[in-house]
């Protein structure tokens, strides 16, 4: 077991071991946070024989390259997290951690109480990029972790690594919008990075598949960014290694790419490490880079029953259980009365504080009634998924920008055909348009009924609009069961 100083809790230390693990490959780096910008001080890649215990392999590996520290950062696969942007009213960190569980609620495949939610913060534009993980992968991973004798300050997703590294070595560099792709290992990750925020991520295969994947993605993302497109794509991780990578996805996408190599910006031991495995080795890297100090709370998949116990939670639970057995001991010697009393204004502050929870979170309800507050959220929060639930159903297999697509792909067939609208409003799409005639509003409705992304296809309305020579349409979609 690695033992690690009693005050290092309290004091921080100025270095981090970020671990990758996967079935097929163990990465580590160490990194010294200096003044002028992070340090690597050794760096080790190691593939495991398959059929192995991974615990085991990962404490002979670490004791071996000599890689040991007080801070602890390791991740779980992106694939492994359902990702979801939502929009956020309220301001504040700490009131957003209160609520952030329950607005993801109706976007995650599994139930809610058996995951850990957590986002990243200071993403801009009143969006907030959550991640939802389900306990028993975490408490697989620590106990992988535990059998080689660790037990990480933070658990992190590795997407999440790779961007930490970027937003740390060139963020602020790039001008325009910038797709970063991490290749490997296991399925691919895609971040499309517009400044400080994350505009789209998304978890694609890996091969022929990916790149196609790729293609439709980057392809969706014009569509609904014509002013602000991709400038260029930036290609990492252990299948960057591979020659000819960028000729030939520049060859697939039509847009500039780059093998980007974060190691090169950083000072590192000389003849240490080859081309090949430092791509291998992004991820770890990331992880490093991330641990380093900051004022701002990082993304840590290790709440509720997974915290860590540190040496300042002992503290801290111990001063609290002795202010417990004051208060106690002074609440002893009140009168009945006096208690009623401080009892009915803890009541009244706690009844305070669910209104402006309630309120922040649903400003549209008119008026909280008193002593009804759980009542009036629960009953909010069952709209939201009432009125969002079919979109659940779908994205469970399938993607809603799979579902675009699909629309796309059907009105492209037809000349001349024009979209003006398209709403979502409860489980039904609604599509406005124009066309040529009646004929080809006539054509539209059966390209439309074709699709099995669709139950029911209802012309609401065609009127020839001799001014502009056109038939304008009004169609109502109803998504599939």
């Amino acid at each position: 077991m690695r033992m690690r100083l009693p005050f290092s809790d309290t004091f921080g230390t100025n270095k981090t071991l970020g671990i990758q693990m996967t079935p097929g490959s163990l990465g580590a780096v160490l990194v010294h946070h200096a003044m002028r910008g992070p340090e690597v001080e050794k760096a080790a890649f190691f593939e495991p024989e398959e059929g192995r215990d991974l615990g085991a392999d990962l404490a002979e590996f670490l004791e071996g390259e000599g890689l040991d520290t007080a801070l602890v950062v390791t991740s779980l696969p992106s694939s492994a997290a359902s990702l979801r942007e939502v929009d956020v009213t309220i301001k504040g960190v700490k009131k957003i951690r209160r609520i952030i569980k329950y607005q993801v609620e109706p976007y995650i495949p599994f139930p809610v109480e058996d995951s850990v939610v957590d986002f990243l913060p200071g993403t801009g534009n009143g969006h907030v990029l959550t991640a939802a993980v389900e306990k028993q992968k975490i408490s697989e991973h620590l106990d992988v972790l535990r059998d080689a004798g660790l037990d990480p300050d933070r658990v992190t997703l590795d997407d999440f690594a790779v961007n930490a590294l970027y937003r740390r070595l060139s963020g602020e560099e790039e001008d325009g919008p910038v797709a970063l792709l991490r290749m490997g290992p296991g399925r691919d990750g895609l971040q499309i990075l517009e400044g400080s925020r994350i505009r789209l991520i998304r978890s694609i295969p890996e091969g022929g598949e990916g790149v196609r994947a790729l293609i439709e993605t980057l392809h969706l993302d014009a569509i609904e960014h014509p002013e602000n497109p991709v400038k260029k794509v930036l290609v990492t991780g252990p299948g960057s290694g591979r020659e000819n990578v960028a000729e030939e996805l520049n060859k697939a996408l039509g847009i500039p790419v780059e093998v980007w190599r974060p190691f090169s910006g950083l000072k590192v031991p000389k003849n240490t490490l080859d081309a090949e495995v430092e791509a291998k080795l992004t991820v770890p890297l990331g992880l490093a880079v991330s641990g380093a100090p900051s004022r701002v709370e990082e993304f840590n998949l290790r709440k509720e029953e997974f915290r860590k116990k540190t040496h300042s939670n002992v503290r801290n639970q111990l001063w609290i259980a002795i202010l417990g057995l004051v208060i106690l001991g002074a609440i002893t010697t009140f009168s009945i009365q006096r208690k009623t009393g401080e009892l009915e204004a803890r009541a009244d502050e706690i009844r305070t504080e669910m209104n402006g929870i309630l309120m922040d979170t649903f400003p549209e309800i008119p008026q909280v009634i008193p002593g009804r507050e759980f009542y009036q959220m629960e009953q909010k929060i069952n709209e939201q998924k009432a009125q969002f639930g079919w979109l659940t159903s779908l994205t469970s297999d399938r993607t809603v920008l799979d579902v675009l697509l699909a629309l796309t792909g059907s009105l492209a067939g037809h000349q001349g055909v024009t979209v003006d609208n398209i709403s979502v409003d409860d489980r039904e799409i609604h599509l406005d348009g124009r066309a040529p005639s009646f004929q080809t509003v006539d054509k539209v409705k059966e390209s439309l009924e074709k699709d099995v992304s669709f139950s029911r296809v209802r012309l609401l309305s065609a009127k020839s609009d001799k001014g502009e020579g056109s038939v304008r349409f009004s169609f109502v979609l109803e998504g599939a069961q």
